[in-house]
């Protein structure tokens, strides 16, 4: 992503938005599991629509973790929208593909 570069250099700040933080804490994520998705993390789904993405990482007990991510270039913040532990009945095995709904 090219954010992490802007992210590495102090030229962007990260915040959390209360949806955020309420999802976290339900599902046991700490500030290091966000850090680490966030700078280290996979991105598997963008949402050019609305300046978005939802990224893969792993937390330090190994559980997969998804955030999403609000910004636009000309940004100097980004925003962590939702950050959650993935539902296996939502997710294949690999956390990267939704399975699909029934209808």
């Amino acid at each position: 992503l090219r954010l992490r570069h802007r992210l590495r250099n102090g030229a962007l700040s990260v915040r959390l938005t209360t949806h955020a933080r309420v999802e976290a804490i339900k599902d046991g994520l700490t500030e290091n599991d966000l850090r680490d998705t966030l700078e280290e993390g996979d991105e598997i789904e963008d949402y050019p629509d609305r300046a978005r993405a939802l990224l893969l990482g792993w937390t330090e007990d190994n559980f997969p973790c998804h955030i999403i991510l609000e910004w636009e270039e000309s940004d100097v913040q980004v925003v962590i929208v939702s950050a959650y532990i993935p539902e296996s009945a939502e997710w294949f095995p690999d956390w990267r593909r939704r399975r699909r709904r029934k209808r």
